[in-house]
């Protein structure tokens, strides 16, 4: 099974985009495997390092301090944006379930994230998440 959808933000949403989002999924036997392209610019080069950071953001400091302030709010609508934990944490819960990240960086041009996840995972012999395997895995 192969799936292709593009989606492009609403002008009307505050994260509306000029180019679309691309995403792929591709279903084999043993795995499902997500491609995500975007055309947002890139990463910097210098900055590159740090995405895997928690609390690290790119986004202008006037964005994550709404992103804080909506996280406190009541409103219906909330958007989170640039409060450093949305990269690291889905990397984590990937790896935590024997998948793979991938992020490949076209600075300039935007970013490609592949994820692949294999079916078929027996976890009725996982004990907790102290098991020696998790820490024994490279993360970053």
């Amino acid at each position: 099974m192969n799936k292709n959808n593009n989606n492009t933000a609403s002008s009307s949403s505050s994260l509306a985009t000029k180019e679309p989002i691309i995403i792929n999924v591709f279903d084999d036997p043993d795995s499902i495997e997500i491609k995500i392209c975007d055309q947002g610019g890139g990463i910097p080069r210098d900055k590159l390092n740090k995405i895997w950071s928690y609390h690290y953001t790119t986004t202008d400091s006037k964005t994550s301090e709404n992103s804080v302030e909506l996280l406190n709010s009541t409103q219906k609508e909330t958007i989170i944006s640039g409060l450093g934990f949305g990269l690291p944490l889905c990397k984590l819960y990937i790896l935590f379930n024997h998948g793979e990240f991938e992020l490949i960086n076209h600075e300039g041009f935007g970013v490609d994230v592949i994820i692949r996840l294999p079916k078929g995972i027996n976890y009725s012999n996982f004990n907790s998440p102290t098991t020696p395997d998790i820490y024994n895995r490279n993360y970053y």
